[in-house]
């Protein structure tokens, strides 16, 4: 949008700022391109949440199955009229770095949240448009189904679901300091491009890009913090945000919530996609993100990274200078805090960590529990530093709410989920169980040894055990035995030792 002639800037301020010409134009493509295509009941995906958190890159690594429609630049400035957009021809746009400076690259063909343009009209236009929207972006693009990226989704999702029953819907979460940082990067450095171009204000306003900059809209009234120029406030907007979406949606069956640290991870990437129906793996790349995208994820989006590029950054300028200037102040740790700062503190981190143990909880949950569902809740929400943790869980197939409930061995696997939710939420180099599996049944016990096989990629695992299978899993076994006579010795035994072991005993 920098690069924009004065005729386009002038195109795109009369057709993005006018909801009638958009409307009108929508009618005439309905009478020419609209055609009777049943894609209400196709599985497709709206990517939502708070901006800086994977949902760019998500769009890509999806869009590339190329088994989706999305708007793309292409379709720039006449968003409600995908068909009719196309008979404009467009200059081609040489693949380059977005405004956002992370890192991530576009060009004319590349997918864009544009779709707030048809959410921003009256809801019973959407009620009764949705479908016939979204099926002429699926007739300009040739597919079925359809993928949007929009961060302001997250308010829309019972109305879409209804509208669109088989939908799913993606929420990144990212770790809280990280997340929040990169809100508040981002807001100084688009504050700083709209007071230098206010084409680029204007042009976001328009798409609803209200993310940061000074068109930002906060997604929750402040509580505490005013000042959008300090991390505490993108702290307290993330917070907010978090707890209230994952208290509305983490029991919803088209919810899916998504740890931003583990898109690297192609078996994390695999389960997801196999939750969501994604059908298309002969057409994507399960490593997209640690492979190519690697960069993209990583660059610029840690306070490590910005750290070690900090040098050249301030050669960029006295604006940039001035921006990093005002984030190092920001981050310095004050040695004078009072009492009630310190409990608010507490009670932040807290309430994130429990956030993040929540989401990894309901997924080890499902793994063990094939077809169940199990939560995390507060007993006290109006008192964080004091209240207890409720676990609620139902097993497939039974009522059961109550942990205290469970069978035993059902009580240790649950148990297991929570222990292993605060190893996936904490990471250690290596962890110690000490008989956690005794009271399990084989079947139980095979789903333990399968998670356990999927988490040691990540981390070494000591396992004091009496179970057979439990041994037969492990790399190498240290046994002790006593001797008549020499007391106690310790033994090794590789896995294929323990595996030839056993056979002989079976002969």
């Amino acid at each position: 949008m920098q690069n924009y002639s004065g005729i386009q800037k002038f195109l795109h301020d009369f057709v993005l700022s006018k909801k009638f010409v958009n409307k009108s134009l929508f009618e005439l493509e309905k009478i020419f391109y609209l055609k009777n295509k049943d894609i209400k009941n196709q599985s497709h995906i709206f990517i939502t949440g708070l901006p800086r958190s994977g949902t760019t890159i998500i769009l890509n690594f999806i869009y590339s199955s190329n088994k989706y429609a999305s708007l793309t630049y292409k379709h720039m400035p006449f968003i409600l009229s995908p068909n009719f957009s196309k008979l404009f021809h467009k200059k081609n746009i040489l693949r380059k770095e977005r405004l956002h400076a992370d890192g991530i690259t576009f060009d004319i063909n590349s997918p864009e949240a544009l779709d707030e343009i048809f959410f921003n009209n009256d809801e019973e236009f959407i009620k009764n448009e949705l479908v016939n929207y979204l099926q002429l972006i699926c007739l300009s693009e040739n597919q079925i189904k359809y993928l949007s990226k929009n961060n302001l989704n997250f308010k829309r999702i019972d109305l879409i679901s209804k509208f669109l029953p088989n939908c799913n819907f993606l929420i990144p979460i990212r770790e809280p300091l990280q997340h929040s940082y990169s809100l508040l990067n981002q807001h100084l450095h688009f504050s700083q491009l709209q007071k230098e171009d206010d084409f680029i204000r204007r042009y976001m306003n328009y798409l609803g890009h209200n993310e940061f900059g000074l068109n930002h809209k906060p997604w929750n009234d402040p509580i505490n913090y005013q000042d959008r120029g300090k991390i505490d406030y993108w702290l307290e907007q993330w917070s907010l945000f978090y707890k209230d979406i994952y208290n509305k949606y983490q029991s919803y069956t088209n919810c899916y919530f998504v740890l931003y640290e583990e898109l690297t991870n192609a078996n994390y990437i695999k389960t997801l996609l196999k939750k969501i129906n994604f059908s298309e793996f002969e057409n994507i790349n399960l490593n997209y993100f640690k492979n190519s995208n690697k960069k993209e994820i990583e660059r610029k989006y840690s306070l490590d990274k910005y750290k070690k590029t900090k040098q050249s950054r301030k050669k960029r300028g006295s604006r940039r200078k001035k921006k990093e200037e005002l984030m190092d102040e920001r981050l310095r740790i004050d040695p004078i805090v009072e009492e009630n700062e310190i409990e608010k503190e507490i009670e932040f981190q807290i309430e994130s960590s429990f956030n993040s143990i929540s989401v990894h909880f309901s997924e080890i949950f499902e793994t063990l529990f094939p077809g169940g569902n199990g939560s995390l809740s507060f007993t006290d929400k109006s008192n964080i530093l004091e209240t207890g943790i409720e676990i609620s869980v139902q097993p497939r197939g039974k009522k059961v709410k109550k942990l205290s409930l469970l069978s035993g061995g059902e009580r240790s696997l649950a148990a297991i989920a929570f222990l292993f939710a605060i190893f996936k939420s904490f990471p250690s180099p290596f962890y110690i169980l000490d008989e956690v599996e005794a009271a399990l049944d084989d079947a139980n016990l095979h789903r333990m040894i399968d998670l356990l096989d999927y988490l040691k990629n990540d981390a070494q695992f000591i396992i004091v055990t009496h179970q057979q299978q439990t041994m037969q899993a492990g790399d190498i076994l240290y046994g002790v035995t006593m001797e008549p006579g020499s007391g106690s010795r310790i033994f090794i035994k590789t896995k294929q030792d323990f595996e030839s072991l056993i056979t002989n005993d079976m002969n």
